[in-house]
């Protein structure tokens, strides 16, 4: 059947859902243990609970500074991650204040409640898509870091000045104790401006899976995490994630933190496991050409306007339009110049033409 799938932004006509969910979740009893009892390491178990004091205040994140919260602290994360890992070089591009009090819902611009489903936020071709958009977009001398190895980590802080987190944890599976690849089950994830396939947490062998937290982390302490490392030798190299309430909250205090994505960059590393460009290519290509085939399933004018351009001929044009991706159903809506065109480079090679011809004739 078709694999699961998630909108945290509404859906549109050109959709091809009807609903904004579609899985079969399940709730499984599982014990998560106080990780301050135990030596968790980031390449180990794909976690790891660090110090690190900040000059902003719970006012400069929770009003939203924005520039303040991407110039200043981005720029102590980038420092944390340098320090904690040895790399050369860290790039945050997203951050995510949540406040379960403040939260307005998943597509809230400021604060955004408690994400309680168990998941990881990216899959290899969707981390190697960013690798890309960070190399192409934030970094001046992108040929001294295309090579190497990268990794997609997140930096998650309290932000409460005052109090200690009383609930709604962040627990985080440890890597080790999961099945590969059986307890990975990829589902489509839509947020406003990106689509990709990230992983769900299959419950088959539940029992196997070691959950940890942090109880009562404090403001200078930071939880980084992976979403995906490049390098295939270590055990951790993808974190499974999810909020979680103990109901032991006699204050009311709700949780406040901040959470930082970062693409992290190991230009020496050997063997080389960055990918290279034909990679995210294939991918796009590949989402690319499904999409032609489905053109029957496309909104009556989207149907008119690609029948339109394949009677006068006009594949490039087509190509192109369908290459910026404007609703990002392919991925290449953020990619860069040079990606854009590696993707329309292999898509006419690989018989874009005959593929929109075929789909042409097959339309009411």
């Amino acid at each position: 059947g078709r694999r699961p799938w998630l909108y945290a932004r509404p859906r549109t006509r050109s959709d091809v859902h009807s609903q904004d969910y579609g899985g079969s979740p399940e709730l499984v009893d599982v014990t998560i243990r106080n990780g301050r009892m135990h030596n968790l390491l980031l390449d180990v178990n794909a976690f790891q609970l660090v110090e690190q004091e900040t000059s902003l205040s719970n006012a400069d994140f929770c009003n939203n500074h924005q520039r303040k919260i991407e110039t200043v602290y981005y720029q102590e994360i980038e420092t944390l991650i340098r320090q904690t890992t040895g790399a050369a070089k860290v790039v945050c591009f997203h951050h995510q204040v949540r406040n379960g009090k403040r939260g307005q819902g998943i597509n809230s611009k400021s604060s955004t409640q408690y994400a309680t489903d168990i998941h990881t936020d990216t899959s290899a071709s969707a981390a190697e898509r960013q690798f890309f958009e960070c190399l192409d977009n934030d970094i001046p001398n992108k040929k001294d870091f295309e090579n190497g190895r990268f990794l997609y980590l997140n930096a998650w802080r309290s932000i409460d000045d005052d109090h200690p987190i009383q609930d709604n944890y962040l627990a985080m599976c440890d890597e080790t104790s999961l099945i590969k690849p059986d307890d990975y089950i990829l589902y489509d994830y839509y947020e406003p401006g990106y689509a990709g396939a990230h992983y769900y947490l299959s419950s088959r062998t539940a029992q196997r899976h070691r959950w940890y937290y942090f109880p009562q982390m404090v403001k200078n302490e930071v939880i980084l995490f992976k979403q995906y490392d490049s390098d295939p030798d270590l055990s951790g190299r993808m974190c499974f994630h999810s909020s979680f309430s103990t109901g032991q909250n006699p204050l009311n205090i709700p949780r406040q933190s901040i959470e930082v994505r970062c693409m992290v960059f190991f230009p020496h590393h050997r063997p080389n496991t960055c990918p290279s460009r034909d990679g995210p290519a294939r991918v796009a290509v590949g989402q690319l050409f499904l999409a032609v085939q489905y053109v029957n399933e496309w909104p009556r004018m989207g149907r008119w306007w690609f029948k339109d351009l394949v009677g006068k001929g006009k594949f490039q044009e087509l190509l192109d339009e369908l290459v910026e991706d404007k609703n990002n159903d392919i991925g290449t809506k953020n990619a860069s110049y040079e990606m854009k065109s590696a993707v329309k480079k292999r898509a006419m090679d690989q018989g874009f033409v005959e593929i929109a011809k075929t789909a042409a004739e097959a339309l009411k």
